[in-house]
């Protein structure tokens, strides 16, 4: 099975909830890539990419829950990512269903760097952030 994006601890934020959710992101966006690259799996790639937006925004809400909680001084500009990633999302899966999107590796990559820049920005600013909050001062 071909993969286009593996979990590492380069990829770990350091809790336990987010890091899990991130590894099966990791496996739904490889489930695309083989969409993508093996033509006898095109068909399910619309219901693939509808599987990751739908988990994506579940996830984007735990974070956000536990970024209010913890009143994490930069969610407003974490959420926007987050909305601005389910926009990009939902208008590639429209582009697809109405015809206008070719499935090429394009595809995939564009979501893997997305995936990785985000998740080694935001959420590991978001990690530390958590981490700190659950370790006592000195």
């Amino acid at each position: 099975m071909p993969v286009i994006l593996e979990w590492s601890n380069q990829l770990a934020t350091e809790h336990p909830l987010i890091d899990e959710q991130h590894q099966a992101m990791i496996a739904m966006i490889n489930h695309l890539h083989i969409c993508i690259t093996e033509p006898m799996q095109r068909p399910e790639f619309s219901a693939r990419l509808e599987l990751l937006c739908n988990y994506a925004m579940e996830h984007f809400a735990t974070e956000e829950q536990l970024m209010q909680q913890q009143n994490y001084p930069h969610l407003a500009r974490h959420q926007a990512q987050h909305a601005l990633l389910t926009q990009q999302a939902y208008a590639l899966n429209q582009r697809f269903l109405g015809g206008d999107l070719p499935l090429d590796s394009t595809v995939s990559e564009s979501l893997r760097e997305w995936f990785m820049d985000h998740i080694q920005g935001e959420d590991r600013e978001l990690g530390l952030f958590l981490l700190q909050q659950r370790t006592p001062p000195d």
